[in-house]
Protein backbone atom coordinates (compact mmCIF):
# COMPACT_ATOMS: atom_id res chain seq x y z
CA UNK A 1 0.00 0.00 0.00
CA UNK A 2 1.00 3.04 -0.97
CA UNK A 3 2.72 5.72 1.96
CA UNK A 4 -0.16 8.23 0.98
CA UNK A 5 -2.75 5.81 1.51
CA UNK A 6 -1.21 4.20 4.80
CA UNK A 7 -0.93 7.90 6.17
CA UNK A 8 -4.88 8.30 5.57
CA UNK A 9 -5.20 5.34 7.38
CA UNK A 10 -3.44 6.44 10.27
CA UNK A 11 -5.05 9.89 10.17
CA UNK A 12 -8.47 8.42 10.28
CA UNK A 13 -7.83 5.59 13.00
CA UNK A 14 -6.11 8.63 15.61
CA UNK A 15 -8.85 11.06 14.65
CA UNK A 16 -11.50 8.53 15.18
CA UNK A 17 -9.72 8.31 18.82
CA UNK A 18 -9.27 11.91 19.42
CA UNK A 19 -6.20 12.46 19.15
CA UNK A 20 -6.06 15.86 17.10
CA UNK A 21 -7.53 17.50 19.25
CA UNK A 22 -5.08 19.15 19.81
CA UNK A 23 -5.25 21.27 16.04
CA UNK A 24 -8.84 21.18 16.19
CA UNK A 25 -9.12 23.33 19.42
CA UNK A 26 -6.15 25.16 18.82
CA UNK A 27 -7.11 28.65 19.44
CA UNK A 28 -9.05 27.76 22.38
CA UNK A 29 -6.43 25.79 23.55
CA UNK A 30 -3.41 28.57 23.15
CA UNK A 31 -5.94 30.74 24.97
CA UNK A 32 -6.23 28.11 27.88
CA UNK A 33 -2.69 27.99 27.90
CA UNK A 34 -1.90 31.17 27.92
CA UNK A 35 -4.22 31.42 31.18
CA UNK A 36 -2.47 28.51 32.51
CA UNK A 37 0.94 30.69 32.70
CA UNK A 38 -0.40 33.70 33.67
CA UNK A 39 -1.67 31.52 36.69
CA UNK A 40 1.73 29.81 37.26
CA UNK A 41 3.89 33.27 36.80
CA UNK A 42 2.87 35.56 39.39
CA UNK A 43 5.21 36.19 42.34
CA UNK A 44 3.05 34.86 45.31
CA UNK A 45 3.53 31.42 43.53
CA UNK A 46 5.99 29.39 46.15
CA UNK A 47 7.68 27.73 42.93
CA UNK A 48 8.53 30.86 41.77
CA UNK A 49 12.12 33.26 42.10
CA UNK A 50 12.31 36.96 43.25
CA UNK A 51 15.61 38.06 42.79
CA UNK A 52 16.08 41.47 44.46
CA UNK A 53 17.85 43.09 41.46
CA UNK A 54 17.25 43.36 37.60
CA UNK A 55 18.36 41.31 35.03
CA UNK A 56 20.39 43.89 33.42
CA UNK A 57 22.06 44.20 36.95
CA UNK A 58 23.42 40.77 36.79
CA UNK A 59 26.42 41.17 35.49
CA UNK A 60 29.22 38.24 36.27
CA UNK A 61 29.96 34.92 37.89
CA UNK A 62 30.78 36.42 41.14
CA UNK A 63 33.80 36.20 43.03
CA UNK A 64 36.33 33.89 42.41
CA UNK A 65 35.65 30.24 43.95
CA UNK A 66 35.65 26.83 43.14
CA UNK A 67 31.77 25.09 42.62
CA UNK A 68 30.50 21.56 43.04
CA UNK A 69 26.90 21.29 41.06
CA UNK A 70 24.87 18.16 41.85
CA UNK A 71 22.30 17.45 39.85
CA UNK A 72 19.48 15.05 40.48
CA UNK A 73 17.31 14.26 37.36
CA UNK A 74 14.74 11.41 36.20
CA UNK A 75 17.36 8.83 35.63
CA UNK A 76 21.01 10.24 36.33
CA UNK A 77 22.98 12.04 39.00
CA UNK A 78 25.14 14.25 37.06
CA UNK A 79 28.41 15.75 39.22
CA UNK A 80 30.28 18.69 37.99
CA UNK A 81 33.13 20.58 39.40
CA UNK A 82 33.82 24.26 38.46
CA UNK A 83 36.19 27.14 38.75
CA UNK A 84 35.11 30.89 39.05
CA UNK A 85 37.88 32.68 37.69
CA UNK A 86 38.68 36.16 36.96
CA UNK A 87 37.32 38.41 34.05
CA UNK A 88 33.96 36.50 34.09
CA UNK A 89 36.01 32.82 32.91
CA UNK A 90 34.16 29.63 34.08
CA UNK A 91 35.76 26.81 33.74
CA UNK A 92 34.49 23.25 34.14
CA UNK A 93 37.23 20.82 35.45
CA UNK A 94 35.60 17.83 35.40
CA UNK A 95 32.05 16.02 34.63
CA UNK A 96 30.31 12.54 35.34
CA UNK A 97 27.27 10.60 34.99
CA UNK A 98 26.18 7.98 36.66
CA UNK A 99 22.97 6.21 36.54
CA UNK A 100 21.30 6.58 39.50
CA UNK A 101 17.84 4.99 40.66
CA UNK A 102 17.06 1.55 41.54
CA UNK A 103 14.00 -0.18 42.40
CA UNK A 104 13.16 0.43 45.90
CA UNK A 105 10.94 3.31 48.20
CA UNK A 106 13.46 5.90 48.29
CA UNK A 107 13.75 7.96 52.14
CA UNK A 108 15.77 10.86 52.97
CA UNK A 109 18.72 8.63 54.50
CA UNK A 110 18.47 6.47 51.13
CA UNK A 111 18.72 9.26 48.62
CA UNK A 112 20.95 10.99 50.82
CA UNK A 113 23.11 7.95 51.24
CA UNK A 114 23.24 7.26 47.27
CA UNK A 115 24.16 10.55 46.62
CA UNK A 116 27.18 10.72 48.98
CA UNK A 117 28.23 7.34 47.60
CA UNK A 118 28.35 9.43 44.11
CA UNK A 119 29.90 12.34 45.48
CA UNK A 120 32.61 10.30 47.36
CA UNK A 121 33.66 8.08 43.86
CA UNK A 122 33.50 12.15 42.13
CA UNK A 123 35.64 13.54 44.68
CA UNK A 124 38.09 10.70 45.10
CA UNK A 125 40.78 12.85 43.89
CA UNK A 126 40.54 16.08 44.77
CA UNK A 127 42.08 16.28 48.02
CA UNK A 128 40.58 17.18 51.50
CA UNK A 129 36.59 16.80 51.72
CA UNK A 130 37.18 19.36 54.21
CA UNK A 131 37.79 21.56 51.44
CA UNK A 132 34.17 21.91 49.53
CA UNK A 133 32.40 24.21 50.51
CA UNK A 134 29.77 25.74 48.04
CA UNK A 135 27.39 23.71 46.38
CA UNK A 136 24.52 24.01 44.01
CA UNK A 137 22.15 21.08 44.66
CA UNK A 138 19.66 20.61 41.41
CA UNK A 139 16.94 18.74 42.10
CA UNK A 140 14.53 18.68 38.91
CA UNK A 141 11.43 17.87 40.62
CA UNK A 142 8.17 20.14 41.74
CA UNK A 143 9.63 22.44 44.62
CA UNK A 144 8.60 25.09 46.32
CA UNK A 145 11.40 27.78 46.71
CA UNK A 146 12.23 29.17 50.15
CA UNK A 147 15.03 31.65 51.43
CA UNK A 148 17.08 30.21 54.41
CA UNK A 149 18.29 32.53 57.63
CA UNK A 150 21.89 32.27 55.99
CA UNK A 151 20.60 33.85 52.59
CA UNK A 152 20.80 30.95 50.96
CA UNK A 153 17.79 29.62 48.61
CA UNK A 154 16.45 26.26 49.47
CA UNK A 155 13.77 24.06 48.59
CA UNK A 156 10.68 22.14 49.92
CA UNK A 157 9.86 19.13 48.18
CA UNK A 158 6.02 18.97 46.79
CA UNK A 159 6.04 16.03 44.49
CA UNK A 160 8.88 13.56 44.02
CA UNK A 161 9.87 11.18 41.14
CA UNK A 162 6.42 10.49 38.88
CA UNK A 163 7.73 7.41 38.23
CA UNK A 164 9.76 6.72 41.56
CA UNK A 165 8.44 5.44 44.69
CA UNK A 166 9.40 7.25 47.83
CA UNK A 167 8.54 8.31 51.63
CA UNK A 168 9.27 10.89 53.60
CA UNK A 169 10.94 13.08 50.48
CA UNK A 170 7.71 15.32 50.12
CA UNK A 171 7.55 18.09 52.37
CA UNK A 172 11.23 17.65 53.26
CA UNK A 173 13.40 20.89 52.84
CA UNK A 174 15.71 19.23 50.73
CA UNK A 175 19.27 21.61 50.90
CA UNK A 176 19.03 21.90 54.64
CA UNK A 177 18.48 18.37 54.57
CA UNK A 178 21.21 17.30 52.59
CA UNK A 179 23.66 19.75 54.11
CA UNK A 180 23.10 18.25 57.58
CA UNK A 181 23.46 15.23 56.73
CA UNK A 182 26.95 15.33 54.33
CA UNK A 183 28.28 17.59 57.03
CA UNK A 184 27.66 14.57 59.83
CA UNK A 185 29.48 12.43 56.97
CA UNK A 186 32.98 13.81 56.42
CA UNK A 187 32.01 17.13 54.29
CA UNK A 188 31.77 19.67 57.75
CA UNK A 189 31.85 22.87 55.70
CA UNK A 190 29.56 22.23 52.76
CA UNK A 191 27.02 25.07 52.01
CA UNK A 192 24.14 23.70 49.51
CA UNK A 193 21.89 25.83 47.34
CA UNK A 194 18.78 24.09 45.81
CA UNK A 195 16.40 25.29 42.85
CA UNK A 196 15.09 23.47 39.74
CA UNK A 197 16.58 22.63 36.93
CA UNK A 198 14.52 25.49 34.98
CA UNK A 199 15.64 28.05 36.74
CA UNK A 200 19.20 26.84 35.81
CA UNK A 201 18.84 26.07 32.77
CA UNK A 202 17.08 30.41 32.01
CA UNK A 203 19.85 31.66 34.11
CA UNK A 204 22.65 30.22 31.64
CA UNK A 205 20.65 32.94 28.86
CA UNK A 206 22.85 35.59 31.26
CA UNK A 207 26.09 33.38 30.49
CA UNK A 208 25.21 34.04 26.65
CA UNK A 209 25.42 37.73 27.53
CA UNK A 210 28.07 38.00 29.22
CA UNK A 211 30.37 36.17 27.22
CA UNK A 212 28.69 37.12 23.82
CA UNK A 213 28.30 40.72 24.62
CA UNK A 214 24.29 39.98 23.71
CA UNK A 215 21.19 41.83 25.17
CA UNK A 216 17.84 39.64 25.91
CA UNK A 217 14.76 41.73 27.61
CA UNK A 218 13.49 38.32 28.86
CA UNK A 219 14.43 34.75 28.58
CA UNK A 220 12.97 31.17 28.50
CA UNK A 221 13.88 27.64 29.29
CA UNK A 222 12.53 24.82 27.83
CA UNK A 223 12.96 21.56 28.93
CA UNK A 224 11.64 19.04 26.83
CA UNK A 225 13.84 15.23 27.67
CA UNK A 226 12.70 12.71 30.47
CA UNK A 227 10.50 15.23 31.93
CA UNK A 228 8.90 18.98 30.41
CA UNK A 229 8.93 21.94 32.25
CA UNK A 230 9.27 25.91 31.10
CA UNK A 231 10.82 28.71 33.25
CA UNK A 232 10.31 32.27 32.18
CA UNK A 233 12.10 35.00 33.20
CA UNK A 234 11.80 38.85 32.95
CA UNK A 235 11.89 42.16 35.10
CA UNK A 236 8.83 43.04 37.29
CA UNK A 237 8.34 46.04 39.47
CA UNK A 238 7.78 44.81 43.13
CA UNK A 239 6.57 46.42 46.48
CA UNK A 240 8.24 49.60 44.43
CA UNK A 241 11.33 47.68 43.48
CA UNK A 242 12.79 46.83 40.33
CA UNK A 243 13.06 42.79 40.42
CA UNK A 244 13.67 39.91 38.53
CA UNK A 245 11.11 36.84 38.42
CA UNK A 246 11.62 33.40 37.41
CA UNK A 247 8.77 31.93 36.72
CA UNK A 248 8.95 27.68 37.32
CA UNK A 249 5.80 27.11 35.20
CA UNK A 250 5.94 23.38 35.79
CA UNK A 251 4.57 23.15 32.32
CA UNK A 252 4.02 19.52 32.57
CA UNK A 253 1.33 19.65 34.82
CA UNK A 254 -0.96 22.14 32.27
CA UNK A 255 -4.44 20.52 31.37
CA UNK A 256 -5.52 22.51 28.90
CA UNK A 257 -4.73 19.64 26.10
CA UNK A 258 -8.25 17.38 25.36
CA UNK A 259 -7.02 13.49 25.88
CA UNK A 260 -7.08 11.21 23.34
CA UNK A 261 -8.73 7.55 23.87
CA UNK A 262 -4.95 6.53 24.29
CA UNK A 263 -4.08 9.43 26.73
CA UNK A 264 -7.28 8.64 28.84
CA UNK A 265 -6.07 4.56 29.14
CA UNK A 266 -2.65 5.61 29.89
CA UNK A 267 -3.87 7.99 32.74
CA UNK A 268 -5.70 5.16 34.29
CA UNK A 269 -2.93 3.00 34.04
CA UNK A 270 -0.44 4.62 36.18
CA UNK A 271 0.18 6.06 40.26
CA UNK A 272 0.12 9.73 39.06
CA UNK A 273 -3.53 9.88 38.04
CA UNK A 274 -5.04 13.32 36.82
CA UNK A 275 -1.48 14.44 37.33
CA UNK A 276 0.99 16.06 34.67
CA UNK A 277 -1.44 15.60 31.70
CA UNK A 278 0.69 17.68 29.09
CA UNK A 279 4.06 16.05 30.08
CA UNK A 280 2.57 12.50 29.44
CA UNK A 281 1.74 13.72 25.64
CA UNK A 282 5.31 15.23 25.36
CA UNK A 283 8.09 13.90 27.32
CA UNK A 284 10.00 11.08 26.57
CA UNK A 285 9.67 9.63 29.76
CA UNK A 286 5.78 9.29 28.79
CA UNK A 287 5.92 9.49 24.85
CA UNK A 288 6.56 5.67 24.44
CA UNK A 289 4.28 4.26 27.04
CA UNK A 290 1.20 6.19 24.75
CA UNK A 291 2.69 4.54 21.74
CA UNK A 292 2.38 1.30 23.72
CA UNK A 293 -1.29 1.79 24.26
CA UNK A 294 -1.76 2.65 20.49
CA UNK A 295 -0.06 -0.40 19.81
CA UNK A 296 -2.07 -2.52 21.82
CA UNK A 297 -5.41 -1.21 20.73
CA UNK A 298 -4.42 -1.60 17.18
CA UNK A 299 -3.51 -4.98 17.56
CA UNK A 300 -6.92 -5.64 18.90
CA UNK A 301 -8.67 -3.33 16.06
CA UNK A 302 -6.63 -5.53 14.01
CA UNK A 303 -5.26 -2.27 12.62
CA UNK A 304 -1.76 -3.90 12.59
CA UNK A 305 -0.59 -7.92 12.04
CA UNK A 306 0.91 -9.67 15.18
CA UNK A 307 3.46 -11.19 13.28
CA UNK A 308 4.23 -8.31 11.10
CA UNK A 309 5.55 -6.58 13.95
CA UNK A 310 7.22 -9.03 16.36
CA UNK A 311 10.42 -7.65 15.76
CA UNK A 312 9.05 -4.35 17.45
CA UNK A 313 9.91 -5.75 21.34
CA UNK A 314 8.65 -2.65 22.75
CA UNK A 315 8.16 -4.02 26.44
CA UNK A 316 11.85 -3.25 26.70
CA UNK A 317 11.73 -0.47 24.67
CA UNK A 318 12.02 3.20 25.74
CA UNK A 319 11.61 6.33 23.75
CA UNK A 320 15.50 6.53 22.68
CA UNK A 321 15.23 3.01 21.52
CA UNK A 322 11.98 3.24 19.12
CA UNK A 323 13.16 6.26 17.95
CA UNK A 324 16.06 4.80 16.83
CA UNK A 325 14.20 2.17 15.92
CA UNK A 326 12.39 3.87 13.54
CA UNK A 327 14.97 5.36 12.10
CA UNK A 328 16.95 2.57 10.82
CA UNK A 329 17.67 1.85 7.30
CA UNK A 330 15.51 -1.72 7.71
CA UNK A 331 12.82 -2.53 5.95
CA UNK A 332 9.58 -2.35 7.41
CA UNK A 333 6.67 -3.97 6.58
CA UNK A 334 3.28 -2.50 6.46
CA UNK A 335 2.40 -2.78 10.10
CA UNK A 336 5.44 -1.04 10.80
CA UNK A 337 5.02 1.55 8.41
CA UNK A 338 2.12 2.07 10.20
CA UNK A 339 3.42 2.39 13.63
CA UNK A 340 6.02 4.35 12.34
CA UNK A 341 3.81 7.29 11.02
CA UNK A 342 1.82 6.71 14.73
CA UNK A 343 5.17 7.43 16.27
CA UNK A 344 6.24 10.44 14.29
CA UNK A 345 2.56 11.54 14.76
CA UNK A 346 3.00 11.26 18.96
CA UNK A 347 6.24 13.58 18.36
CA UNK A 348 4.44 16.02 16.06
CA UNK A 349 1.97 16.49 19.23
CA UNK A 350 4.20 17.18 21.42
CA UNK A 351 6.07 19.77 19.72
CA UNK A 352 2.89 21.15 18.29
CA UNK A 353 1.61 21.59 22.00
CA UNK A 354 4.99 23.15 23.03
CA UNK A 355 5.11 25.67 20.16
CA UNK A 356 1.75 26.94 20.75
CA UNK A 357 2.95 27.59 24.90
CA UNK A 358 5.75 29.65 23.92
CA UNK A 359 4.46 31.27 21.40
CA UNK A 360 1.55 32.69 23.43
CA UNK A 361 4.42 32.98 26.71
CA UNK A 362 6.34 35.66 24.42
CA UNK A 363 3.36 37.58 23.00
CA UNK A 364 2.47 38.09 26.92
CA UNK A 365 5.88 39.13 27.35
CA UNK A 366 5.55 41.57 24.94
CA UNK A 367 2.90 43.07 26.63
CA UNK A 368 3.81 42.42 30.40
CA UNK A 369 6.98 44.53 29.28
CA UNK A 370 5.44 47.36 27.46
CA UNK A 371 7.34 47.13 24.20
CA UNK A 372 6.77 47.67 21.04
CA UNK A 373 9.25 45.21 20.08
CA UNK A 374 11.45 42.80 21.91
CA UNK A 375 14.38 40.23 22.16
CA UNK A 376 13.89 36.96 24.01
CA UNK A 377 16.76 34.33 24.57
CA UNK A 378 15.39 30.99 24.62
CA UNK A 379 17.48 27.99 26.28
CA UNK A 380 16.33 24.58 25.26
CA UNK A 381 17.21 21.38 27.53
CA UNK A 382 16.20 17.70 26.85
CA UNK A 383 17.19 15.05 24.35
CA UNK A 384 13.53 15.10 22.72
CA UNK A 385 13.97 18.45 21.48
CA UNK A 386 17.20 17.63 19.43
CA UNK A 387 16.80 13.91 18.82
CA UNK A 388 13.06 13.25 18.32
CA UNK A 389 11.86 12.96 14.64
CA UNK A 390 11.50 16.71 13.15
CA UNK A 391 10.74 17.33 16.60
CA UNK A 392 12.62 20.90 16.43
CA UNK A 393 11.22 21.45 13.13
CA UNK A 394 7.78 21.68 13.97
CA UNK A 395 8.52 23.52 17.35
CA UNK A 396 9.87 26.45 15.09
CA UNK A 397 6.85 26.46 12.41
CA UNK A 398 4.24 26.45 15.42
CA UNK A 399 5.33 29.22 16.99
CA UNK A 400 6.45 31.34 13.83
CA UNK A 401 2.34 30.25 12.69
CA UNK A 402 1.22 31.11 15.78
CA UNK A 403 3.22 34.71 16.39
CA UNK A 404 1.53 35.43 12.78
CA UNK A 405 -1.60 34.22 14.14
CA UNK A 406 -1.37 37.03 16.63
CA UNK A 407 0.53 39.85 13.66
CA UNK A 408 3.18 39.99 16.24
CA UNK A 409 6.23 38.15 14.16
CA UNK A 410 7.74 41.68 13.58
CA UNK A 411 7.67 42.84 16.83
CA UNK A 412 9.08 39.61 18.74
CA UNK A 413 12.34 38.36 17.95
CA UNK A 414 13.58 35.19 19.32
CA UNK A 415 16.62 32.90 19.69
CA UNK A 416 17.46 29.27 20.33
CA UNK A 417 20.65 28.33 22.73
CA UNK A 418 21.89 25.15 23.64
CA UNK A 419 25.22 26.24 25.20
CA UNK A 420 27.37 23.22 26.55
CA UNK A 421 27.29 22.86 30.16
CA UNK A 422 24.36 24.74 30.90
CA UNK A 423 24.05 23.22 34.28
CA UNK A 424 27.46 24.91 34.99
CA UNK A 425 26.68 28.49 33.74
CA UNK A 426 23.40 28.52 35.04
CA UNK A 427 24.98 27.50 38.67
CA UNK A 428 27.57 29.72 38.57
CA UNK A 429 25.52 32.65 37.80
CA UNK A 430 22.64 31.38 40.56
CA UNK A 431 25.63 31.08 43.42
CA UNK A 432 26.60 34.22 42.92
CA UNK A 433 23.17 35.67 43.67
CA UNK A 434 23.62 35.02 47.36
CA UNK A 435 27.41 33.29 47.43
CA UNK A 436 28.88 34.60 50.86
CA UNK A 437 32.92 34.30 51.11
CA UNK A 438 33.30 31.59 53.65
Amino acid sequence: MKNSLLMDKVHTYLKENNFYAYRETWPKLAENFLQEYIDAAVPSNKRNLVIDKTWKAIQSFGPQRDLIILELGGSYLKLFKAEIGPKNKIYTHKHQSYQFYEDQVYTPEILFKSIKKQLDAFMSDEGNPENLKSAVFIFTFPIEQIVREDGYIDAICTYFGKTRKSSGIVGMQVGISLQNYLRENGYPNITISVTNDTPIGLLSAKAIEIQHQTNFDAVINIIVGTGTNIAVGHNILMNGKNSFLIANTEFGNFKSVPASTFDEILNGMVDSKDQYLTEKMVSGVWQHQVFKVILKKALEEKLVNADEVAKLHTENMDSGDIERFFRSHAAKNESLQILEMIWYEITQRGATICGITLANIMIQLLKDLNMSHINIGIIEVGSVIEKAHNFKKVLLDTIDTELARHEASSKIKYYFHNPSFQSVLGSAIFDSLFYKQI
